[in-house]
């Protein structure tokens, strides 16, 4: 049994229990659920509002006061004009939306696994139903800039969904042609914190004013059955197998350029990477991921030794660990923190902000943003203890 996995034997019932998947910019959380499967999406540089001026001009000002009333030890005064130097809210990280695939297959799910393999950054939902064997294999590729997903199973025919994109910002979806689903969007011009909302705490501009636009777009294949279109949805009736790469891309153009007036025109690089890993067959992705990420994931190894607790599912061993027989669990959460990094910083990409690239909400806690007095430099912990050990 593979040591390096967090596996379980049913679908995440909350966004915190999926399981994540990244190659840096683009992200995933994957439910695993049996006849609706949820792929919760972001794109890194996908944020709410537009280049401003973040300075706090009073701040020399209230210094010199906090200086006053700490030579006064004034500690309470002190810490409530502390607040006078700090500058405005920062806007949110925000959220692509969802890739929802529905299954028309029964629920009575039976040998039902759902895992992350940290060796491979490649998760895997297999369960079966009416004698049928159903395996979704599902990886985001550095390489090829893609989400990619395979479905497949053991009788012929036996593959019937649908497949849908939604977003809870500003957007639409829409086929192209028998086989592209299209999703476009806009971030708000301003979205207050969680806990500090005014009456009006998500704000959007008209469609030529400020905010971000983005798009999604998911490419089907599929061996034997019918693939069409009809609306917002795609449909494929009883295929062998399913093969579906999802591109995201946005208007961002730099910190210091309006994403909505001087901003990319995402449908390019959408395009261009859905084009380029449609060449590929699943096989070359996949050994073209693993090659990528393997040189990185495998540069590190942890052994503190391991017992009969590896061989039970993640969410029991954790409600164990209390116990204390379980070793590996401490080497198995270590590989994960080196994973999520890997996974959420890569080359080029922006910075792993405070969830990573792995946000569902448009109001995310403490705006999933980047907090530099600990939290941004805690993040890239793991890339310098393993830099100072090799």
């Amino acid at each position: 049994m593979n040591p390096w996995r967090l596996w379980y034997t049913r679908p995440a019932e909350q966004w915190v229990e999926a399981l994540p998947l990244g190659n840096g910019r683009l992200g995933a959380m994957v439910f695993g659920g049996i006849t609706t499967e949820r792929l919760q999406l972001n794109e890194d540089t996908l944020w709410a509002g537009a280049p401003s001026d973040w300075n706090n001009p009073n701040a020399h000002a209230a210094l010199l006061e906090v200086r006053e009333a700490l030579f006064e030890d004034d500690l309470v005064r002190a810490n409530a004009l502390c607040k006078s130097l700090q500058g405005p809210f920062t806007q949110p990280y925000l959220t692509v939306g969802d890739l929802i695939l529905d299954f028309d297959h029964g629920a009575a799910a039976t040998d039902y696994i759902r895992e992350l393999d940290l060796t491979r950054a490649v998760v895997t939902v297999r369960y079966a139903v009416d004698g049928v064997n159903y395996t979704r294999e599902i990886l985001c590729s550095h390489p090829d800039q893609v989400l990619i997903i395979r479905l497949s199973c053991d009788r012929p025919g036996a593959l019937s969904l649908t497949a849908r994109m939604e977003s809870p910002l500003q957007s639409t979806a829409a086929v192209s042609g028998t086989d592209v689903l299209v999703l476009q969007g806009k971030a708000p011009k301003h979205v207050d914190p969680a806990g500090h909302e005014r009456a009006d705490p998500i704000r959007y501009d008209p469609s030529d004013g400020e905010g971000m636009t983005f798009e999604a777009r998911l490419r089907v294949g599929a061996q034997g059955g019918q693939l069409w279109g009809e609306g917002d949805v795609l449909h494929i009736e009883a295929a062998d197998e399913v093969l579906m790469r999802v591109s995201a891309a946005t208007s961002f153009n730099g910190f210091d350029r309006s994403p909505s007036h001087e901003g990319r025109n995402p449908t390019v690089a959408c395009v261009s990477d859905l084009d380029r890993s449609t060449r590929k067959p699943f096989v070359a992705l996949l050994y073209a991921h693993l090659e990528d990420y393997q040189a990185l994931f495998g540069r590190v190894s942890l052994d503190l030794g391991a017992t009969d607790a590896v061989q039970q599912p993640t969410d029991k061993r954790l409600a164990r660990f209390v116990e204390g027989d379980d070793p590996q669990l401490a080497a198995l959460f270590f590989q994960f923190g080196r994973y999520l990094l890997i996974s959420s910083s890569r080359q080029g990409t922006q910075p792993a902000n405070l969830q990573g690239i792995w946000n569902p909400l448009v109001q995310p806690p403490w705006n999933s943003n980047y907090t530099l007095n600990i939290n941004a430099e805690m993040n890239y912990w793991p890339a310098e203890v393993c830099a100072l050990s090799e």
